[in-house]
């Protein structure tokens, strides 16, 4: 008898401290970590029940394109990307079946460019569409019905993730604001060198392949179950030989059973869609200003064909609000990239919503004092120097430069700066949770932290 508790104790034992330990090991994005790392899956999650009224599936060509910060702005509709990157038909049916059991969708989008390219051929790959979802008999059925090696490493998880011990950071450990609110769309910038091909226009038709047609037939069968209108759709992007015929036969056969299919490949002209300015450069993915142009499309289509609530003003609908300051965020982070010469960097920087601005005044600064201007601070009342905190337009002194003068700001929950002035150490008078943030001795350090997002966004100097 002692034997079979102390056996039943050790396995229930083993099984908490896995438990534990997956949690850190756990792939944490489902984009590939190409910009920030972040979890469309981990977003859905965190999202109350019933509150989404459209999802849109796919691979990164889906959460590239539609941005519900812009349904939600525009028309108030609570949408959501429930996208992975290259997503294959099986893990997009798999992820609407988990959407559908804490939410209740009156239009389900998919993007097709999924159904055109089987992108899942790297680890990679297969490890998001394989370990994004909970577990569960449906994430189980998705292993065994994809076309992958291992798969009983695959169902067990812990084979694929323990050996992440040693590219594991902070963020495996302490997750994001963007974890909660998130709406599963990835916002970027960056263009150049995309066109569209003459393969767009193509009006051949490939058969629709048994794969593909199983996957309209289940999410048809699924939308008679769950009440929802299913719409299958195509981001523009470069499309190469033989691609478009493929889409034809995903059109045909949509169309055959009453859907709708909207090529936006074909329709480019019509929505004053530049390649070279609206992509990103890699011939398949949509900048932010080409994303504003599918989705708003979206918007009017379902705005058209849908009586969708308008949800603007719910307090229940808090995560799209802050989703849409995420956007307005993104926009101004992006003008900084792009900021040229350190005027137009300060004026920039000194207007971006959502930053929390550390501003240090060291040694001899006078060449420096011309640059308070753009924080709000008058040059003739920095008198010694010190330490300023610059948020929302104001700046809030917080402390001279006199020896022995302490103090701590909290930024986030994990995150905090140490002001204190030090004449022997000065570049210990601005620490950012142990790292010294002074990198000029002789003027002013900015340190910027981006309050959205909770985390070091920038630190700079001028002299």
């Amino acid at each position: 008898m002692d034997k079979i508790i102390k056996c039943v104790a050790f396995t229930i034992v083993t099984a908490v401290v896995i438990s534990i330990a997956y949690r850190p090991l756990a792939l944490k994005d489902t984009n590939g970590g190409e910009s920030e790392i972040y979890s469309a899956t981990a977003e859905f999650y965190n999202t109350d029940r019933d509150l989404v009224d459209a999802v849109f599936l796919g691979s990164s060509h889906c959460y590239n394109s539609v941005y519900p910060a812009l349904l939600w702005e525009n028309y108030g509709i609570a949408s959501f990307d429930m996208a992975i990157s290259a997503q294959s038909v099986e893990s997009t049916y798999a992820c609407l079946k988990e959407f559908l059991k804490r939410q209740s969708p009156k239009v389900v989008f998919i993007e097709t460019y999924t159904m055109i390219s089987d992108e899942m051929n790297d680890e990679g790959s297969t490890i998001r569409n394989m370990l994004a979802l909970k577990s569960s008999a449906d994430s189980a059925r998705l292993v065994l019905e994809s076309d992958i090696e291992n798969k009983s490493d695959y169902l067990l998880r812990w084979p694929i993730v323990h050996t992440r011990y040693r590219e594991l950071t902070r963020d495996d450990y302490i997750r994001y604001g963007i974890d909660s609110y998130g709406r599963g769309a990835e916002m970027r910038m960056g263009e150049g060198g995309c066109f569209i091909s003459e393969f767009a226009y193509k009006e051949e038709i490939t058969t629709i392949s048994d794969r593909n047609k199983k996957l309209v037939d289940d999410v048809l069968a699924l939308s008679k179950k769950y009440n929802f209108r299913p719409v299958f759709f195509l981001s523009p992007y470069t499309v190469f030989e033989g691609e478009k015929e493929i889409s034809n036969g995903i059109k045909e056969y949509v169309e055959s059973k009453g859907l709708t299919y909207i090529d936006f490949t074909g329709m480019t002209r019509a929505l004053g869609f530049d390649a070279a300015f609206d992509m990103m450069g890699d011939m398949h993915h949509l900048n932010m200003n080409g994303a504003k142009k599918i989705t708003l499309s979206l918007g009017a289509y379902i705005d058209a064909n849908f009586d969708l609530p308008d949800h603007r003003g719910d307090e229940d609908y808090y995560q799209w609000d802050k989703d849409l300051e995420l956007y307005y965020h993104i926009l101004d982070i992006n003008k900084l990239m792009n900021a040229y010469g350190t005027d137009d960097y300060l004026r920039l920087l000194s207007d971006c919503s959502g930053m929390k601005i550390i501003l240090s005044l060291e040694g001899d600064f006078e060449n420096t004092l011309e640059d308070l201007a753009y924080f709000r601070i008058d040059p003739s009342t920095v008198g010694i120097g010190g330490k300023w905190v610059y948020e929302n337009g104001n700046a809030v002194r917080v402390m001279d430069n006199l020896p022995g003068n302490t103090k701590i700001i909290g930024l986030s929950r994990y995150d905090a700066v140490k002001l204190t002035y030090n004449p022997d150490n000065l570049t210990s008078n601005v620490i950012y949770n142990l790292t010294p943030c002074v990198y000029t001795e002789n003027g002013l350090n900015v340190i910027a932290y981006d309050t959205v997002r909770n985390r070091l966004f920038d630190v700079s100097c001028f002299e």
